[in-house]
């Protein structure tokens, strides 16, 4: 199960061929309200009002943790893992949640969330450790934020609240995956502690487990991670879940 990055959506099925073509069931998420910065773009609205907020997604419903944007995402999430394992060609035994930035914190949520994940794969994740990470970037998403309190003073703790419904950090303690995957560099808008502090907690709760592989940024070197990485680690765990894919014969 895969999520995608912030302002984009689930795209166009020749986007998502890698896992499909090792013969794996692979489920994309497509994320509320966004899918037009970037890809093959989305689908799927988020009618859910809010109040006063900053153009973007991160202070939608900032006001109160039941009014917030990715309430209703990381709800989407979870739901989105029920009906993927739901499908005939999935084994729902053998479920890994992915994605990177944005969606590796969502991918940590669902991790917090559900249970019996088979592991949890996060790359550059997103959504963590609000409190430092706001105050060490000016960029944006996070930067969004600021210049929502720059406008409405006096509610930054009311903010700080919310956003620790939220925080992957918290989701991350809740985990109890078999593996986890941190890996590639970033950028200044990812703050290494961003994603250091989310998934340093996301470990090893049961004997047995695989534990965390974890490879830190270095710089903007390119490391061999993100879906590659995550094929890497992931192949003894879900060797069993590839199935004959069924041929369409045209005629």
């Amino acid at each position: 199960m895969e999520f995608v990055g912030y302002g984009g959506g689930r795209g166009l099925p020749h986007e998502h061929l890698l896992w499909a073509s090792t013969g794996r069931a692979h489920f994309v998420m497509d994320t509320r309200g966004q899918g037009s910065a970037w890809g093959g773009g989305g689908a799927t609205p988020d009618p859910v009002g809010g109040g006063p907020a900053y153009p973007g997604f991160m202070t939608r419903g900032l006001d109160a943790p039941e009014n917030y944007y990715y309430r209703r995402v990381f709800t989407d999430a979870v739901r989105a893992v029920e009906a993927a394992r739901s499908h005939p060609l999935a084994d729902a035994g053998r479920t890994v949640v992915l994605g990177g930035s944005q969606g590796g914190g969502i991918a940590i949520a669902v991790g917090g969330l559900v249970p019996d994940l088979t592991a949890v794969a996060p790359d550059v994740p997103f959504l963590c450790d609000f409190p430092r990470a706001t105050t060490l970037t000016d960029r944006h998403p996070y930067r969004e934020i600021g210049l929502y309190l720059k406008t409405h003073r006096g509610r930054t703790e009311d903010a700080l609240r919310t956003l620790s419904y939220f925080d992957g950090v918290h989701f991350a303690a809740r985990g109890r995956a078999a593996g986890a995957l941190l890996g590639g560099p970033g950028g200044p808008d990812l703050p290494a502690v961003d994603r250091l502090r989310g998934l340093q907690r996301l470990g090893p709760r049961r004997q047995g487990d695989r534990g965390v592989r974890l490879q830190r940024p270095r710089g903007r070197r390119p490391l061999p991670t993100g879906r590659q990485g995550a094929l890497a680690a992931f192949a003894p765990v879900t060797a069993s879940l590839r199935r004959p894919v069924p041929r369409l014969v045209a005629g």
